[in-house]
């Protein structure tokens, strides 16, 4: 649960100033790593959010498990996750009344600390609302709970054979693990550095109206080189705690020659998290068909924001370059199903969408201002379209350079934003038989690009400026 100690913010600043990495990380293809990003969770509309942690090792893991609200990213549940070897720890988001805030649930053996009661545990607003830690310069209501992010991060991995190891692990298959009461106990002398074997996967759920929208989890692989638990203060382990050092792959020319990745090294740990997610565009599809009952929306996330926009986190990032990346601002281009994106044509417009600086945006693409939100968003931001289905491609540095870069090395930058999402659409058929479920839904993470280079970098490097499309 979130520490109502406002004083804990200062250990928590020495501490992470102790519990830095020094080698590469990256964000990995296969889905594991050290730690995780969920970039969406609500409760709105009917909706609930099952989710599943995992662990591939042979040996046990403990794992901070944190939930964020979609404003301005602070906790409104925190809890720590011991996982035996090979083992699954799964829960559901789910509301209890229009009143109140989520509550999560789970009827999984695994060890929490807190530990979980059968009934649940709510979402706070302690968070964000002056009584836990600073207050939030936004509305402080429990609204706030109900959408937003979920992180992971191991704290370390359980020595085989340890106190420790034994009190998470059942005895025998299907018996409840024999030691979580006593818990953390001994874990400061029994943890070592944590592999990278955390997955993770969610769904938003409308169990009435059979929607379906699942998601695999982003995964930071060689996060850390160092034991991240038992942490000290409210808010860590920490994404600030990551290596100051990056791999990754660039769109622009001569970027990552013979298909090498390339190395950034940064003033802090969150600035080398902020160069994984960087990205120029995010492009996808949508369908908003009305003969097909079609809505769609996006998730646009940011790992990192809050990091550099609220006071909260000021402790943790003393020193970083990465707030040059924060602004919400994209150009917009749209091409139909008959558009050629390489060439100037009449189908395409061209437009643009300032999102608000929160840690989880939800745009709903729509024919109208007032068109829902296929998810039900209380923060989402309306993109008007005119055709019924095709590609939306958001460019966050635009013609010339002044959108948003930051340095990567010398006289190296990088533009964009650091985004993580995914597109979900459903189609409601109409002529379905009574009794038959008649939605059919999907998601699609984004298609994402990365631009950098020496300075003067030539427009032709990044494909994002040679393939603009042309007010029509």
């Amino acid at each position: 649960m979130i520490k109502k100690n406002k004083k804990k913010l200062v250990t928590a600043a020495a501490t992470l100033l102790l519990a830095t990495s020094a080698h590469a990380m990256r964000l990995d293809a296969g889905g594991h790593g050290q730690a995780l990003w969920f970039p969406y969770y609500t409760v709105n509309g009917g909706h609930d959010t099952y989710f599943t942690l995992a662990s591939t090792s042979k040996v046990g893991t403990v794992a901070k498990v944190r939930f964020l609200d979609a404003l301005h990213g602070r906790p409104v549940l925190d809890l720590d996750v011991y996982l035996a070897p090979y083992d699954t720890w799964t829960a559901a988001i789910y509301q209890t009344s229009p009143d109140t805030a989520p509550m999560l649930r789970t009827a999984d053996r695994s060890c929490t600390v807190p530990a979980i009661p059968a009934e649940g545990v709510r979402f706070t607003t302690s968070g964000y609302d002056g009584t836990g830690t600073l207050p939030a310069n936004a509305p402080q209501g429990i609204g706030r709970t109900r959408e937003g992010a979920i992180e992971v991060i191991a704290g370390g991995s359980i020595t085989d054979g340890s106190p420790t190891a034994i009190a998470i692990t059942p005895a025998t298959p299907g018996a409840a693990p024999p030691g979580c009461a006593n818990l953390p106990g001994s874990l400061a002398s029994d943890i070592g550095v944590a592999y990278n074997d955390l997955s993770g996967s969610a769904a938003v759920i409308d169990v009435a109206g059979g929607e379906y929208y699942a998601y695999n989890a982003d995964a930071i692989a060689d996060f850390t080189d160092v034991a991240l638990m038992p942490a000290s203060g409210p808010l860590l382990p920490s994404l600030a705690q990551a290596s100051k050092t990056a791999y990754y792959f660039s769109e622009s020319s001569g970027s990552s020659n013979g298909g090498a990745p390339q190395t950034a090294t940064l003033p802090t740990g969150i600035d080398a998290v902020t160069v994984l997610f960087l990205s120029d565009t995010v492009a996808n599809d949508y369908l908003v068909d009305p003969g097909l009952g079609a809505t769609t929306d996006w998730i646009v996330s940011y790992p990192t924001r809050r990091f550099y926009l609220d006071p909260a986190y000021a402790n943790l990032v003393a020193g970083s370059v990465g707030a040059t990346v924060t602004n919400g601002s994209f150009d917009v281009d749209l091409f139909d199903r008959e558009g050629a994106g390489v060439q100037p044509a009449p189908q395409s417009l061209r437009t643009s969408v300032s999102l608000p600086n929160d840690a989880v945006n939800v745009l709903t693409i729509a024919h109208g201002a007032d068109d829902a939100s296929l998810l039900d968003s209380q923060f989402a931001t309306r993109l008007l379209v005119g055709p019924d289905a095709g590609l939306l491609r958001l460019r966050t540095a635009f013609p010339g350079f002044t959108g948003p870069w930051m340095m990567v090395g010398d006289a190296r930058r990088m533009f964009g934003s650091a985004v993580s999402g995914f597109m979900a659409y459903n189609i409601v058929n109409a002529d379905a038989l009574p009794g038959r479920l008649s939605n059919y839904g999907a998601t699609f993470n984004h298609r994402l690009t990365k631009c950098d280079g020496p300075m003067p970098l030539p427009e032709s490097s990044c494909h994002r400026w040679a393939e603009q499309p042309q007010q029509p």
